[in-house]
């Protein structure tokens, strides 16, 4: 291949490879972030008499739209169920079901949490003397949560457009920013034109894919759903499915202002740039970042309009910083001659300095937000891929650091500089007013002209750390998406807690939900070493705190079946991390006991 081929194709291969390393992000499947906080029937109840509906309680606003709760008999056959129907501001779904005879009934759900990702489980209720611990139950259990589970390969394909997406956005933001403030001479450059062109059509190609693969996504169907317009119509009634709708017609909007930015006939000089074109792309850019806000993490949880614009902010800063870098490493420093470096360089220099303080910034008030307690950091998958993230970042400030130190040293321009004869092998350059050819004002002297030789390797160099710093932001786009689809601390802190507990020659599961101050509903089943469901003469449950010189706290269990006790309205004062003491009759002269750690936030 020669030069020039490979120089043509440098720039939209730049940019496919930022965005190809975020598509790595589809390897890690999206976690359910609502947590299903109580249920009418509890799990596992055994009633006397057949409830007539079904109603589940979420710590947040879900969307049933797009699930559906389910009811199958002991054969695993569905039962009809009537649409759910919202309620407490949509964090409590009620489905209506017909009369049920005695016998055991599992009940399943898949709702879309608030931040766009989907929620599933499933649990067991009885009917007269149906036994709801029983090995049969858990079979059951098992098969219904299974079916459930959705398509592997569409759930990795929507993290991978989804990565794709966002890869392509912030590419896009920095070159429209680019082009339009501190290069305005790349308008003419066909390497920066087509970065522009790839960014734009990675961008609306991937939010058509997400939309049409948001549906078969959050209802565990398959991809033969995919075309199905009657699910298009659904996901449009979501507020997800909303935000990316908002997003196309966005990326239309930036579309046509990117036609006014880069004309296809003449020179740029003979189309300057309206007055109204930097506002009015800086509005749909805003709008753009805002589009993946309300598809995520700052769409939920406490401050929730503040947390929009911070999230917003974050993005766009991010979009400068990268979008900058592939404009740089992709079209300006492969071929821009030296005076025009003289006028690129410095800006550039100094709007990343400000982006890189703005995403420092809201980067931060976004990590206190979303983990709330230093703890965390190294207790959640959250906390450690964030920590990674972080480090991440602290290794591309210095790359910057380096980048920024070389262009004040090679291509800032000195105060009092004169220019020197381009036949001597120096370049001059002025400073351009924005997208415009440079000249003075009125009663405004012209800027001084610089002398800048083109130093061959001050230019590889700078191009070797611009690279550097691209590469490594593109790993934080990977980390980023990664954390999108990864649980925050602060929305699965307070969520039900299960562990299971080893008392030879016993395992004692333990659920106590929500986890949370305040009334809780305690279960504890007894299992056999290998598994299976057992018997025991009697249980017992404590909470305590001795650190704190809290003595323990007597939790009130009923039988409710054979190996299975429960609480159902035990009240845990305060938030904190409790001994939970569990003993358990397993003879009638053997006890044996357990302990676990229950966080209750």
């Amino acid at each position: 291949m020669t030069n020039g081929s490979r120089r043509r194709w440098c720039g939209p291969g730049v940019v496919l490879a930022v965005i190809a390393l975020t598509s790595l992000a589809g390897t890690v499947p999206a976690g359910a972030h609502a947590q299903l906080q109580g249920s009418d029937p509890v799990p596992d109840a055994r009633l006397a008499r057949a409830p007539d509906a079904v109603t589940l309680r979420f710590d947040e606003p879900v969307e049933a739209g797009l699930g559906a709760v389910r009811l199958f008999d002991g054969r695993g056959r569905p039962l009809r169920v009537g649409a759910p129907r919202p309620a407490g501001g949509g964090a409590v779904l009620r489905a209506p079901i017909d009369p049920l005879p005695d016998g055991l009934y599992v009940v399943s759900w898949r709702v879309t949490s608030a931040d766009g990702h989907p929620v599933r489980g499933a649990f067991v209720f009885g009917v007269g003397s149906a036994p709801t611990t029983s090995s049969e139950a858990r079979s059951l259990l098992e098969r219904v949560l299974a079916s459930s589970r959705g398509d592997l390969g569409v759930g990795v394909a929507v993290v991978g457009v989804r990565a794709f997406g966002f890869a392509a956005t912030l590419v896009l933001t920095g070159a429209l920013v680019g082009l339009g403030s501190w290069w305005p001479h790349g308008r003419d450059d066909r390497r920066a034109r087509r970065v522009v062109g790839v960014a734009l059509a990675v961008a609306a190609g991937s939010g058509v894919a997400a939309f049409v693969l948001h549906g078969p996504y959050v209802t565990g169907l398959g991809p033969e759903r995919i075309a199905d317009p009657s699910l298009w119509r659904d996901v449009g009634g979501t507020r997800t499915g909303a935000a990316m709708l908002a997003r196309l017609v966005v990326l239309a909007y930036l579309a046509g202002l990117g036609r006014v930015l880069l004309p296809r006939r003449g020179p740029a000089a003979e189309h300057p740039l309206p007055l109204w074109w930097p506002a009015a792309t800086g509005l749909g850019l805003v709008a753009l970042a805002t589009t993946w806000g309300l598809g995520g993490h700052a769409a939920t949880g406490a401050w929730g309009p503040v947390a929009l614009v911070v999230d917003a902010a974050h993005v766009l800063a991010a979009g400068v910083w990268l979008g900058g870098l592939v404009l740089l490493v992709a079209a300006a420093l492969p071929g821009a001659p030296p005076k025009v470096l003289v006028e690129v360089l410095p800006r550039w220099s100094n709007l990343a300095l400000g982006a890189v303080a703005v995403l420092v910034t809201t980067g931060v008030a976004q990590s206190v937000r979303q983990v709330g307690a230093v703890r965390d950091l190294t207790g959640s998958d959250y906390g450690r891929l964030l920590l990674v993230k972080i480090v991440v970042v602290l290794a591309v400030v210095v790359v910057a650091a380096l980048s920024r130190d070389l262009v004040d040293r090679r291509w800032r321009a000195p105060r009092g500089a004169v220019s020197v004869p381009e036949a001597a092998g120096v370049a001059v350059a002025g400073r351009p007013a924005f997208g415009s050819a440079p000249g003075p004002g009125p009663n405004r002297p012209a800027a001084p002209e610089v002398a800048v030789a083109d130093d061959l390797g001050a230019r590889r160099a700078l191009r070797r750390s611009v690279l550097a710093e691209t590469v490594a932001l593109g790993v934080i786009v990977l980390v980023t998406a990664l954390l999108t689809n990864v649980a925050p601390p602060r929305s699965a802190a307070g969520g039900p807690f299960f562990e299971t507990l080893r008392a030879d020659p016993l395992r004692i599961d333990v659920t106590m939900s929500p986890g949370r101050p305040g009334p809780n509903e305690v279960h504890l089943y007894a299992f056999t070493g290998n598994g299976l469901p057992t018997d025991v003469l009697d249980m017992s449950a404590e909470l305590s705190r001795p650190a704190d010189g809290i003595e323990p706290i007597r939790i009130p269990l009923l039988r409710a079946g054979p190996g299975h006790y429960l609480s159902s309205g035990f009240t845990v004062p305060f938030a904190g991390d409790w001994t939970l003491r569990v003993g358990a009759l397993a003879g009638p002269t053997r006890r044996v006991t357990a302990e676990t750690t229950v966080p209750v936030r």
